[in-house]
């Protein structure tokens, strides 16, 4: 998760997975991945690493995130592309109070340049072009760190096991956590108010990929209600293609 978008968006965020499924009984699933068992999470470290590492390895995946009712009656949208092969990346995010959008970012990577649009309301739509590493742009995105917070403040129960496109992943229920500021964002004053979880669930695949992660939670003595949800998707089937403001982006930069 990259610490990029906190500096953008000002909020920390960690989702279901569509699609037919079925459930088969806890006992006949598979081995649990590296730092989980029957207990919850065991070791947030190796279930970071392994999470990150295995995205890391692949050709290409899409991470998606998302936030509805948050404080100033705000919404988070964010959704990133990442095709490793041919080191190509698209990223976006809007940030929405009252149902108008106060902000919209998207950012496009092909190679070592790094193109930039942002709406920020009465300023209008501005582009950059800069340079920047690739490994970087994926390093800020898949931040371990960030990543084994979240999973030291989350705890867990498993419940049963699902079947998605011939692959068998471990859900959890997500019972409460520990620090509702690794998981609550921030509002738009930087203030994280107290909350109250109300339902949670986490899906795993047998080599460690958190493929979605969704939280419901209340806060303001119960007045107010929230959801989170977190999910990554096609994992080696993932294309960039480039975006229709990019011809503006280049002409916009400085010869």
């Amino acid at each position: 998760m990259s610490r990029r978008w906190k500096l953008v968006l000002g909020v920390v965020v960690l989702v279901s997975v569509a699609g037919c499924s079925s459930m088969n009984p806890l006992s006949s699933g598979p081995e649990y991945p590296d730092g989980y068992d029957d207990s919850g999470i065991t070791d947030p470290q190796t279930a970071a690493s392994d999470h990150y590492g295995v995205l890391n390895d692949s050709d290409s995946f899409t991470m998606e995130i998302t936030f509805g009712g948050l404080p100033n009656r705000t919404s988070v949208e964010m959704t990133s592309q990442f095709d490793l092969a041919n080191e190509k990346g698209l990223s976006t995010a809007a940030v929405k109070r009252d149902d108008s959008q106060v902000l919209a970012y998207e950012e496009y990577q092909n190679g070592s340049t790094l193109y930039e649009k942002a709406a920020l309301g009465i300023f209008g739509t501005q582009y950059n072009t800069s340079e920047r590493s690739f490994d970087r742009l994926v390093a800020n995105n898949t931040n371990t760190t960030d990543m084994k917070e979240w999973m030291e403040s989350l705890n867990v129960t498993p419940t049963d096991t699902r079947e998605i496109d011939g692959t068998t992943y471990r859900e959890f229920n997500v019972t409460s956590y520990d620090d509702s500021g690794e998981i609550m964002p921030q509002n738009l004053t930087g203030d994280v108010p107290d909350t109250t979880l109300k339902n949670g669930t986490m899906l795993v695949s047998p080599d460690g990929v958190i493929r979605s992660l969704r939280l419901q939670f209340s806060y303001d003595g119960g007045d107010q209600q929230a959801e989170f949800t977190y999910r990554i998707s096609k994992v080696g089937n993932t294309s960039v293609s480039p975006p229709e403001w990019l011809e503006e982006a280049k002409s916009s930069a400085p010869n």
